[in-house]
């Protein structure tokens, strides 16, 4: 007695994927800014001065995290997976232990 027709438009599915999914990451990318990027974006501000208008050139630090791989590289990999695996495991040791075990805690 079903038909095959579906419950939801085909569309439906794709406006929550790119509501959901794409955008709040476009988003983010877009409006971030952990450093003033240029001199425009100082002086709409009003608090224009000349040594914030070569922020990052004025300041080469910034780019040693980069260059020396201490936010991204093969160490650091492997300890974030590492401690993804850790919390995999608690979780579903507590999840068996609570099915083996119903209404003991």
């Amino acid at each position: 007695m079903f038909s095959g027709q579906p419950l939801y438009e085909p569309f439906i599915y794709q406006l929550y994927n790119i509501t959901m999914t794409s955008l709040p990451i476009m988003f983010f990318a877009l409006f971030d800014f952990e450093h003033e990027k240029d001199q425009a974006h100082s002086r709409a501000r009003g608090a224009y001065t000349a040594e914030k208008e070569y922020f990052f050139m004025q300041h080469p630090h910034l780019y040693r995290i980069g260059i020396e791989c201490k936010c991204f590289g093969i160490s650091q990999f492997l300890k974030w997976d590492a401690y993804a695996l850790w919390h995999a495991l608690v979780i579903y040791l507590c999840c068996f232990h609570f099915m083996v075990n119903p209404g003991q805690t």
